[in-house]
């Protein structure tokens, strides 16, 4: 029998770092039935992260083990390998309009809901719930707190990581 693919959708993905960085985490546990759509609201950000050319600067935290394995030398840039990037995909999005897709498995929406007033954050966060699969899980990041209107609709798996599970 055939595995399910893992859907994930890095939300508000900047330059690509998240996704990759994924990406990588699954490659390390041999999950290779996957794949990542990755959204931003800038074209131009996209643009850039589709490359997956990053400078020194940006590896100061990564274990040089995953630079090695993971990256080429290009100069004194970066790139991630053509074999990472082929199951993320990089899209053009706005988290106030619909998904991209539903029946995520995973969605990770990571200091961006911040940046909007409440009336939007609602409407983001019924677009993040409507994306996920029953049981499915949203990361936000540690500044950001879930809507009282939304606590009934999701459980906490861990407050302090801001990791909660669709009920």
């Amino acid at each position: 029998r055939k595995k399910k693919k893992i859907l994930i959708w890095s939300a508000g993905c900047a330059m690509g770092e998240e996704p990759y960085s994924l990406a990588i985490l699954l490659r390390e546990e041999n999950i290779n039935n996957y794949k990542i759509i990755a959204t931003d609201f800038d074209s131009e950000v996209i643009k850039k992260a589709k490359e997956g050319v990053y400078t020194k600067e940006k590896f100061e935290e990564i274990p040089v083990k995953f630079l090695k394995k993971y990256f080429f030398k290009i100069n004194e840039k970066y790139k991630i390998m053509e074999e990472l990037k082929k199951n993320v995909i990089f899209m053009n999005h706005n988290l106030i309009d619909t998904p991209p897709y539903k029946g995520f498995d995973l969605v990770l929406c990571r200091n961006v809901v911040i940046y909007f007033i409440k009336e939007k954050q609602k409407k983001i966060f019924n677009n993040l719930y409507q994306s996920l699969k029953e049981g499915g899980y949203l990361v936000l990041g540690k500044t950001e707190f879930l809507p009282y209107d939304f606590m009934d609709r999701f459980e906490y798996v861990d407050r302090f990581e801001r990791i909660l599970r669709k009920k």
